[in-house]
């Protein structure tokens, strides 16, 4: 009976540790690429184990598999979970542990420069993974998403750029207000703002987006004058045909007072005449 009892204990440790201690962890972020050169916070990882607390382990390893760096965070089997650590050079982790639940990160203090490329991060509690994620260097390039070019045209993490529209085109945020043309390769590899700008050629009575299919925001009219040639003169505008009848008619009223004025005039002076001869 003693036997089975023990056998019975034996296997449920094993499945105990067998089975997930971490389903669902929320990580963030999501992203495995990152920008040449990173340094700062790689990963945050929030769980709650499934079983009690246990040890809790953030494994750096190059693409070989070698180890890198390696933080083990003791929980004594499930009293004071999170205990300190040894430290690693130029690496960090943390760990806090409150309502049975972990909260744990992983950084590097030093420059994730090209060696680094496909190294893997994984978080291990209890002998069961609830992390790993293969990690991608990449530079900060020109052109953007929006093709918009940037100078320098490439850069590492924290490089200071400019957006540079070529010539005859002019840098515009999507909403049709003048684009600011300061950037930085940020942390996801990535110019700052990149998907915020365009280059607009902008022309009389249209407005053209450069290698970009986003929507048509910005119209601008420059006015434009024509200079006189020489040769054949410019044509005289034709007359105000109002004002010509208008005057038209005011003549002729005007003509017609006066014939009426004077056959009045003449009937009367006849008839003065014939008086006098009688």
């Amino acid at each position: 009976m003693n036997i089975q009892i023990l056998m019975l204990v034996i296997f449920g440790s094993l499945y105990v540790q067998a089975s997930p201690t971490c389903s669902n962890p929320t990580v963030t972020p999501l992203r495995n690429t990152w920008a040449l050169d990173y340094t700062g916070q790689l990963y945050s990882v929030y769980f709650c184990p499934s079983v009690q607390a246990n040890d809790l382990t953030w494994s750096f390893q190059d693409s070989s598999g070698a180890d890198i760096a390696v933080f083990t965070f003791s929980s004594s089997l499930g009293s004071n979970p999170c205990q300190p650590t040894t430290l690693v050079p130029v690496y960090n982790a943390t760990c806090q542990y409150e309502g049975s639940c972990y909260t744990t990160t992983f950084s590097i203090t030093n420059k994730l420069t090209a060696s680094f490329n496909q190294s893997t991060l994984q978080l291990v509690h209890g002998g069961s993974s609830c992390f790993a994620q293969n990690i991608l260097l990449q530079e900060c390039s020109s052109p953007t998403t929006n093709n918009v070019p940037v100078n320098p045209s490439s850069g590492v993490y924290n490089t200071q750029a400019n957006f540079q529209c070529s010539h005859g085109s002019t840098l515009f945020n999507m909403d049709g207000t003048t684009g600011n043309t300061s950037t930085k390769c940020l942390a996801t590899a990535g110019w700052e703002n990149e998907k915020m700008v365009q280059c607009l050629t902008v022309t009389e009575g249209s407005t053209t987006t450069h290698g970009s299919t986003a929507p048509l925001l910005y119209t601008t009219v420059q006015a434009t004058t024509t200079p006189a040639t020489s040769g054949t003169p410019p044509p005289i505008p034709p007359p105000d045909n109002l004002g010509v009848i208008i005057g038209a008619a005011v003549g002729g009223v005007v003509a017609f007072i006066l014939i009426i004025i004077l056959v009045v005039y003449c009937l009367r002076k006849q008839r003065n005449n014939k008086n006098l001869g009688t």
